[in-house]
């Protein structure tokens, strides 16, 4: 009786070990967020920071809305991992854009 609790407890959390993967991709783009949001705050671009906030609010009610119907709980961590990398590629492009456009400094060689 014992065995068969452990089983059914085994396989209900082998779902969550699929999330727990694909969440772990995004920490890589939740660290990189962090250190962007920072350079850009210090750029001194509040404006921009707000509505890149929106615009990435927006994917991910998107994304959830497109995966969660489909995929559960493995779309909602999918959703969260293109939302990060979104994130990520635009404030990381328009760090690059700002400084390319100061003449490049040091930074770009």
């Amino acid at each position: 009786m014992a065995e068969r609790t452990q089983n059914a407890n085994l396989v209900q959390h082998l779902e969550s070990v699929s999330v727990l993967r694909v969440l772990s991709c995004s920490l890589v783009f939740m660290s990189c967020n962090m250190m962007s949001t920072a350079i850009i705050n210090a750029m001194g671009r509040y404006r921009f920071l707000t509505i890149c906030g929106a615009a990435t609010l927006l994917v991910n009610i998107g994304l959830n809305c497109f995966l969660i119907p489909d995929f559960g709980i493995l779309g909602a961590s999918i959703a969260t991992v293109a939302t990060e990398a979104f994130n990520f590629v635009v404030q990381a492009g328009y760090i690059f854009t700002r400084v390319s456009a100061l003449g490049g400094g040091d930074f770009c060689r």
